[in-house]
């Protein structure tokens, strides 16, 4: 029952090379753009620099994140909320819950796939959300998106044992309490 979101053999390599073929278009349009510019002796002034740089980098952004999803989904077993359903046992006429309903109340995440949540298995235990979750949430800054929520509890952690990831180290959960709370008191400068 569960789904571990397999994807087709070299998807992620053909991602790769749509995304660079992407960044080679946008190269292109913004070479032409200065080329107009050059041309026309307009729009060359700071602002018009900075745009044009501002707007590969964000390009540059957006592939690499849409290649590390597709890595993730590949790499972690995740659920429906028609799974969660059937896995909870629960009755409930609406497929989505409970899981939209354990997301809302923070002791869940989901991350958008599609028009859909899917639910990292990891949070799970006997079909119930794993009360670790809840307070690790609780923590975490209620500002990061469900993907960096994600990605947060995936990568290695300097504060777990080892440098587990946090989802690895539920059964450590002062030390991955202590980790959440450290990301959420961070400051810039």
């Amino acid at each position: 029952m569960s789904t571990t979101v397999h994807l087709p053999r070299g998807l992620l390599a053909s991602v790769d090379r749509q995304a660079r073929a992407l960044d080679m278009s946008r190269n292109r349009y913004i070479i032409r753009a200065l080329e107009r510019a050059v041309a026309t002796e307009t729009g060359w002034s700071p602002e018009f620099i900075e745009e044009l740089g501002a707007a590969r980098a964000d390009a540059g952004i957006e592939v690499d994140n849409a290649i590390l999803r597709a890595r993730y989904l590949d790499g972690h077993k995740t659920y429906t909320s028609r799974e969660v359903r059937e896995l909870s046992g629960l009755a409930t006429r609406n497929p989505s819950e409970p899981a939209s309903r354990w997301k809302r109340h923070r002791r869940i995440f989901g991350v958008p796939v599609g028009n859909q949540d899917r639910y990292p298995a990891f949070q799970f235990a006997e079909g119930r959300p794993r009360p670790e979750i809840a307070r690790i949430m609780a923590v975490l800054p209620n500002d990061m998106s469900p993907w960096q929520v994600a990605f947060w509890f995936a990568s290695s952690n300097r504060w777990v044992e080892d440098d587990k990831p946090p989802q690895e180290a539920l059964d450590e959960i002062d030390r991955v309490l202590a980790a959440a709370t450290d990301l959420a008191s961070d400051e810039i400068g």
